[in-house]
């Protein structure tokens, strides 16, 4: 794997949406390579939010990190994605997870199988950007000759997933093209949880980098004498 680093801001959920394409704008002039859209329900929607945050800035890479595969139809979730990338070429980088499980079940969205959902989400993501035509019933979604008007153009929007248990771990490392781990992960789980996506990777035979997109919790005082602390994200990716 490559020993390349990339250091983010996370747009959080107190951010009003108004404010998105500032903060973005503002991370983009601080020199951050990433800025990442959370999408806690009831909030501000990731993939909208995504839009504002690519429409307000012109370099930084903008992850959705991440939505809910079970809010959305993986149908209209790659169509939103198709959306944005066509016109923000190889900026766009999309993170899919189940999304939190009591947000889910408030919503009578909660899965049979999670790991049925997220696998047939991301793999049938993945076919309809490339142009495919997706005709499947499976265990939590189905398909009836499904194809995207507009898939991707250029290279394609990676696909990472938000898990952390040990197998939705090894599923990532065996069909995403990499992981965002939870809030707050320590150092001894993130060696863990590379473990668990190896093991998938290994499983799939992949050689392709699989970036790890670890989550840190700062404070950023206001004038560096100890007065008027804020809380803020931020994000490493490591390799």
């Amino acid at each position: 794997m490559s020993a390349e680093r990339s250091l983010g801001l996370v747009i959080g959920s107190a951010v009003a949406p108004e404010q998105v394409p500032g903060a973005a704008a503002t991370a983009e002039a601080s020199g951050f390579d990433e800025v990442w859209l959370a999408e806690d329900f009831f909030f501000t929607g990731g993939i909208s939010g995504a839009a504002l945050a690519l429409d307000g800035t012109s370099r930084v890479k903008v992850g959705l990190g991440v939505v809910s595969a079970m809010a959305r139809h993986p149908a209209l979730l790659a169509m939103e994605i198709s959306t944005i990338s066509r016109v923000h070429r190889n900026r766009l980088v999309a993170g899919i997870g189940l999304g939190v499980p009591a947000w889910v079940r408030q919503m009578g969205l909660f899965p049979p199988s999670t790991l049925a959902a997220l696998r047939e989400c991301v793999t049938s993501v993945k076919s309809l950007l490339r142009g495919e035509t997706v005709h499947q019933d499976g265990q939590v979604y189905t398909f009836d000759q499904v194809t995207l008007a507009y898939p991707e153009e250029g290279e394609p929007t990676p696909i990472r997933m938000g898990v952390s248990g040990p197998k939705m771990l090894q599923l990532s490392g065996e069909i995403a093209d990499g992981s965002v781990l939870s809030v707050a992960a320590s150092h001894e789980y993130v060696q863990w949880a590379r473990n668990r996506i190896n093991e998938g990777r290994e499983r799939s035979a992949r050689t392709d980098d699989h970036p790890i997109t670890v989550f840190a919790i700062y404070s950023v005082d206001a004038d560096g004498g100890g007065r008027s602390p804020r809380v803020c994200e931020s994000n490493t990716r490591v390799l």
